[in-house]
């Protein structure tokens, strides 16, 4: 797993844990720049919550959940990114292909691999050979 996530203009930490209340999954820490991921996690699980924890951070990073901002109130916000969240994984999980195509459009790059374009030829400058012979004036 990757120990970092770049979002906004903060790279923030991945860390797995284990929760003492044994309900919480997952947490983002904005004081503490970090995504916590319960470690007894099935991988979709993991997934699903990783993906809500990017989102929560990505709201705190818009400033959509700030103090003035549409979603101030926190069960909202939680209902939003629940949804959210269980909406994409769907997605991505019924649809094999959809994560490498939007990674292709989005970066150009299909299955981690840039394609090859078409290369412009570049002029080559000519460079005469001029000697300096017997001849030279």
């Amino acid at each position: 797993m990757r120990r970092k996530i770049k979002i906004g203009y903060d790279n923030l930490q991945i860390k797995n844990t284990i929760f003492k209340d044994n309900t919480t999954q997952g947490e983002y820490d904005a004081q503490n720049k970090q995504i916590l991921l319960e470690k007894n996690l099935t991988k979709i699980e993991k997934g699903n919550t990783f993906l809500h924890e990017i989102l929560h951070a990505g709201l705190d990073y818009s400033g959509l959940s700030a103090d003035g901002g549409p979603i101030t109130n926190v069960k909202k916000e939680e209902l939003i990114v629940n949804s959210l969240t269980n909406l994409l994984v769907q997605v991505i999980r019924d649809n094999k292909w959809f994560l490498p195509y939007l990674n292709e459009l989005i970066n150009g790059e299909l299955n981690g691999k840039r394609p090859r374009g078409k290369v412009m030829a570049r002029r080559k400058k000519s460079v005469k050979r001029r000697s300096l012979g017997k001849n030279r004036k």
